[in-house]
């Protein structure tokens, strides 16, 4: 099966459960049997072939990589100097839309789930760069036209032809995006901080882009002492600012802790060319150079450099962060996952940083938060039918009442954020929702793996040839601790019925065979085969949630249901973490 956006809402999501009622978004041209063209509009004449995907010499532009499932590339106009972080981005038709032939050419499938610098080798991000360059030249003054462009704004090719002079090309201006910015006069009043509880603001005009590390995150350099310029990461968001503005109160909020990002350095601001507000669009925080452990992990492995002293330091400091973030700061953690790591240099200490509060991808979290985050999501679904929706809708109320904030583009200043599964838990088991996902950071750390599962929408460098519990490297200490702290997990005869290999959607027809899909075990499937696998295994998912929820309700959870309460608090695992360290590190 392919990968495309329909697959996401049909398997991958809660929405899954109702596929067959589900209309595609996308007319997706298939693959299969050839249908007999004219050799005018044949592949095969060479006049119907791309004419170059070779590297531009010179070139104007270039990619940091993409996201939202290969349609949207990080595009930096190069040859402009002292570019500001104006997030101008590429955003091409979802992948399903166009042409196979066109596709296989272009590697346009492997952009669906490779979102780092690697994207730039592929033929999708040549053409693209190509077709950019063509672009330019027909625009006179393109660097007074581009700069003059609202934050966020979008370059947008309305179609992927085999000439790239019959690409069209239009820029979709967010002056919306800029309206639901906010001031930082309207930001104070909201929070009511001390004044001094801000840090100090700076024009977008004196900040000057390095590079896109991911969607949200860029590294800039800002004015330093004299005449230098220090390296900082500048977090902003092109889609929903309230993410961003909450995640700037917490950080105004948080005590100081030596693993944790500090306090912002900057926010800067931009004034709006309707209204001419000044709006805050991001804020500054240090840059740590020794990248995330997501990396840094199964690259030290692979080098032979990983040492159990090293995955005990990294381990004990992100269980004392964890402890701080709920003890000192009063609040949850539901980001935890290795790309969310940053190691810092010198010292290579851990440093824990994105304090949004969106939660991890579906089927990562704790059972529990699964189950509440499923109910949720079904209730603010707008493909699933209506009375599936009512259904959730009522649930949602029943089950997390009005504790949840109402889904809205702008920021209203909730209280606990807009992660409504971890809102709608007890304080006890939002601990054991962390204490559950530090055990399968610590899985990654001691097996020096980037990820405890292999995710559809996003590979990674260093892929893992382990499935979360199983264990080839952790000490036997270890290996117990994570076993306690995941109490109530699906084990892997439960877990989710297919896989991503490579760029396709496949059926695990038996299991995972040391870590690796074997072809032995895996089966191609039809859409239909994939679909009907993926929904039923979702209707189960959504009778558990349901029973759970209701069981808790009452109090009656147990058995099995009553697992997840069993995991150990926080410092006992710091505890049992340094008592480990002691008996393999001396």
């Amino acid at each position: 099966m392919e990968l495309n956006v329909d697959l996401i809402e049909r398997t991958i999501l809660p929405t899954g459960a109702f596929a067959d009622e589900i209309k595609p978004k996308y007319l997706a041209i298939k693959h299969g049997k050839s249908i007999p063209t004219s050799w005018e509009h044949s592949f095969l004449n060479p006049r119907n072939r791309i004419d170059s995907l070779d590297p531009v010499k010179a070139p104007k532009w270039r990619i940091d990589g993409c996201c939202s499932l290969g349609t949207q590339f990080y595009t930096v106009p190069i040859f402009i100097l002292g570019l500001a972080p104006m997030r101008i981005d590429t955003f091409i038709p979802e992948l399903s839309t166009i042409a196979p032939e066109i596709r296989e050419v272009l590697q346009a499938d492997t952009a669906f789930h490779r979102q780092d610098a690697r994207v730039s080798w592929l033929g999708i991000s040549r053409y693209i760069l190509r077709t950019l360059e063509l672009w330019t030249s027909s625009i006179p003054d393109f660097k007074t036209f581009y700069t003059s462009l609202p934050f966020g704004s979008r370059i947008l090719f309305e179609n992927i032809s085999t000439d790239i002079r019959q690409v069209r090309i239009r820029v979709v201006q967010t002056y919306a995006l800029e309206r639901k910015l906010l001031s930082l006069a309207q930001l104070k009043s909201l929070w009511g901080l001390p004044e001094n509880s801000f840090p100090p603001t700076l024009d977008i005009s004196e900040v000057q882009f390095i590079r896109q590390m991911h969607d949200s995150v860029s590294l800039v350099s800002v004015p330093g002492p004299g005449f230098e310029r220090d390296l900082v990461i500048l977090k902003s968001l092109t889609s929903f600012p309230r993410w961003l503005y909450h995640e700037l109160r917490v950080l105004l909020n948080m005590p100081p802790h030596p693993n944790i990002i500090g306090r912002p350095l900057y926010l800067i601001t931009k004034i709006c060319q309707f209204g001419s507000k000044r709006a805050v669009l991001g804020f500054t925080t240090r840059y740590h150079s020794g990248g995330s452990l997501q990396d840094a992990v199964p690259l030290l492995r692979a080098q032979g450099k990983l040492e159990l002293a090293m995955q005990f330091k990294w381990a004990l400091q992100l269980t004392s962060a964890l402890i701080h973030v709920r003890e000192n700061a009063q609040t949850f953690y539901s980001d935890l996952r290795m790309e969310n790591l940053v190691l810092s240099q010198p010292g290579n200490d851990l440093v824990m940083v994105d304090f949004e509060q969106r939660g991890v991808w579906a089927q990562f979290p704790a059972p529990e938060i699964s189950y509440l985050d499923a109910i949720y999501s079904l209730a603010n679904s707008t493909v699933i039918p209506v009375r599936a929706q009512e259904k959730y809708k009522q649930l949602t109320k029943r089950y997390m009442g009005d504790i949840v904030p109402a889904l809205s583009e702008s920021y209203h200043n909730p209280e606990q954020g807009y992660c409504a599964p971890w809102i709608a838990m007890a304080r006890e088991e939002q601990e054991a929702g962390m204490a559950y996902m530090l055990a399968r950071v610590l899985w990654c750390i001691f097996e020096g793996l980037s990820c405890p599962e292999q995710p559809v929408w996003c590979s990674y460098e260093w892929e893992a040839d382990l499935e979360f519990m199983e264990f080839r490297r952790s000490p036997v200490g270890v290996m117990r601790l994570i076993d306690e702290c995941t109490k109530g997990r699906k084990e892997l005869e439960d877990r989710f019925p297919a896989a991503r290999k490579g760029n396709r959607f496949v059926l695990m027809q038996g299991r995972w065979r040391s870590g690796v899909l074997d072809e032995d075990y895996v089966g191609e499937g039809t859409v239909n085969e994939v679909r009907d696998e993926a929904m039923r295994w979702w209707k189960k998912e959504l009778s558990d949630a349901e029973e759970f929820l209701e069981k808790r309700e009452k109090g009656e959870l147990n058995g099995r249901w009553k697992e997840y309460l069993k995991r150990p608090k926080l410092k006992d695992i710091l505890v049992c973490l340094e008592r480990l360290r002691s008996q393999h590190c001396t």
